[in-house]
């Protein structure tokens, strides 16, 4: 199935296609791979908090700045934008900031930085 980016289509290549799995005992399953993607330290102000949305609660946080480093992908986080995340029912918020890229992030709260390690899936 191909991938289309601003009117260009791009074929998938056959390396990151899925593949169909059948279980049968004593057979192990394919495992998913990772590997670093990089790391973002956001400098955060106090979050603006709209509770009680049709969806949940939103949460606005100021970005004043920052940084992301990995082998791949590096750059500034300008201080000119916000996080806007929806917060679900069980208290996780969404992030959707993530695009075409199956990624895991753990993170941690610093005192005035959220510090995400992003890994991508492949």
């Amino acid at each position: 199935m191909p991938v289309g980016t601003a009117g260009r289509v791009t074929p998938i290549p056959s390396s990151a296609r899925a593949t169909t799995v059948t279980r049968s005992p004593g057979k192990e399953r394919p495992r998913l791979r990772s590997r670093p993607l990089f790391t973002l330290t956001a400098h955060l102000a106090e979050p603006h908090l709209l509770d009680g949305g049709p969806l949940g609660d939103r949460r606005v946080v100021d970005i004043r700045g920052g940084r992301f480093d990995g082998d791949r992908l590096s750059g500034d986080l300008l201080p000119s934008g916000a996080d806007f995340q929806l917060v679900r029912s069980d208290g996780v918020p969404e992030l959707g900031w993530l695009n075409r890229i199956l990624a895991v992030g753990v993170g941690r709260r610093e005192r005035a930085a959220a510090v995400v390690e992003v890994f991508e899936i492949h």
